[in-house]
This record gives C-alpha cells, sequence and structure tokens, in this order.
C-alpha cells in the first residue's frame, strides 16, 4: 500500500511526520493519514513526495492504484471536515456563464449533470435554466451541504 511506501521512505531518511508535513505544507495528521492508509495523496502531493525522496513517481502511483478502496472513496474522504470551509471560500459562477453555454448549443439543455458538485455552487446556478439538473458527488459532507442549500430544484446522486 502507498501508506508502506511513504512511512518507509520517510523513515528512512530519518525524517519527522512533522518535517514531512512542514516540507510539503500539509499537517502532520494529513502525513499520518497517508501512512495508515487512511487516505492517499492528490496527484500533485505525490510528485513533489517523488521528487524530495528520489522515488520513482510510477512506483507511488502503481501502488496508489492497486489500493482496495475505490477511488471516489478516497478522493471524497479529503474533505472530511472541510465541506463548509470549501463552501465559504467558492466564488460565485459568472452571471453570463450559463447563457454563454446555452447560446453556444442553441437551446436550452434538458438535463444538465454538475460531475464532481461540490457544495453545489454550479448546480444551483442551473437550476430554473435547463429541464432538470443533476448533482454526482463522492463526499458524503459536500453532498449535504449541497441538498441543503439546493432545496428541491436539483436531484442529487452520491458518486461510488
Amino acid at each position: 500500500m502507498i501508506g508502506e511506501i511513504i512511512r518507509e521512505i520517510r523513515q528512512n531518511v530519518n525524517m519527522t511526520q512533522d518535517e514531512m508535513a512542514q516540507a510539503l505544507y500539509v499537517t502532520r495528521q494529513a502525513v499520518s493519514r497517508w501512512e495508515s492508509d487512511e487516505t492517499t495523496p492528490n496527484i500533485e502531493t505525490l510528485k513533489q513526495i517523488s521528487k524530495m525522496f528520489g522515488v520513482s513517481l510510477n512506483r507511488l502511483l502503481a501502488t496508489a492504484q492497486s489500493t482496495d478502496a475505490p477511488t471516489a472513496e478516497i478522493n471524497a474522504d479529503r474533505f472530511i471536515g472541510f465541506a463548509d470551509v470549501y463552501e465559504s471560500s467558492r466564488p460565485t459562477v459568472p452571471a453570463h456563464a450559463i447563457e454563454i453555454i446555452t447560446d453556444y448549443l442553441g437551446k436550452t439543455p434538458d438535463t444538465v449533470v454538475d460531475m464532481g458538485c461540490g457544495t453545489g455552487l454550479s448546480t444551483r446556478a442551473w437550476s430554473g435554466k435547463c429541464g432538470k439538473v443533476v448533482g454526482i458527488e463522492p463526499s458524503d459532507d459536500m453532498l449535504n451541504i449541497a441538498k441543503a442549500k439546493s432545496g428541491s430544484s436539483a436531484s442529487f446522486v452520491k458518486a461510488r
């Protein structure tokens, strides 16, 4: 598993979790969760780990992809406890974005699917501007905010 490799390469250079976290600009808890295979670093962080320790990115990626946990679950877990922060820092959808897309299509779409809808910002923007809008999101925390903010104007599906 990727956690074992991260722990092994970190320990081989006598680096603490705190030191690794500081070098990667993440929390010590993030490093701990990687090493216990609770979560997996994103691709940019894997690149930094590869460069920092002189380990092939292919080795890290091959290990990450062979994990038993589904990718959507791994990605969704990265946002546990952060959905409120994510929602409060998101910008609004530009006023003309939907108009531009509708003009390009030459019609009002029957159905819009917002893949990885997060807290539903784009999903809400399409509500009332198409026949049906569906938000798809793997994170329960994100999905709960999307549903609460959108009411019944959109439907939501948990990605699996």
